[in-house]
């Protein structure tokens, strides 16, 4: 059942990572990249549309990633597909979360490290637990 579901799981992480950019929240931090937005609720400063960033890499690359594993590697096991969903999603969110704000509430650990960034961590982890733990159990 949870490798149904991780391989629908980034429709609705594409979906909200583009209200958030409609919502102008979670937005980038300034850059001088010739890909960026402003965003006038905030400040006129030119930032990374990190909302898109996330929508491409935990959306659409994610789902499609997803969706050829899905349907071409399903007698690796059951648990693969949803520990590639975990394992991506937290690649794809730690890195990410280089070019987002920081939440002003929560700010950054040890100067250098967000909140999103360490929740990634565990995700990663337990993602290549199920991949390594039921990889080896093969589908009849």
């Amino acid at each position: 059942l949870t490798d149904l579901i991780a391989v629908a799981a980034p429709i609705g992480l594409f979906l909200g990572r583009i209200a958030n950019f409609i919502n102008t929240e979670l937005f980038g931090r300034p850059t001088d990249f010739f890909i960026s937005v402003i965003y006038p609720k905030i400040d006129n400063i030119p930032r990374h549309p990190s909302q898109l960033y996330e929508a491409l890499f935990e959306g659409v690359i994610l789902f499609i990633i997803l969706i050829i594993c899905f349907f071409k590697l399903r007698d690796l096991g059951y648990g693969f597909i949803s520990g590639l969903f975990l394992s991506l999603y937290g690649v794809f969110r730690f890195v990410i979360e280089f070019l987002r704000e920081p939440d002003l509430h929560l700010g950054l650990y040890f100067n250098y490290i967000s909140m999103g960034q360490i929740l990634s961590i565990p995700l990663f982890i337990f993602g290549i637990i199920l991949i390594v733990k039921n990889g080896r159990k093969r589908v009849n």
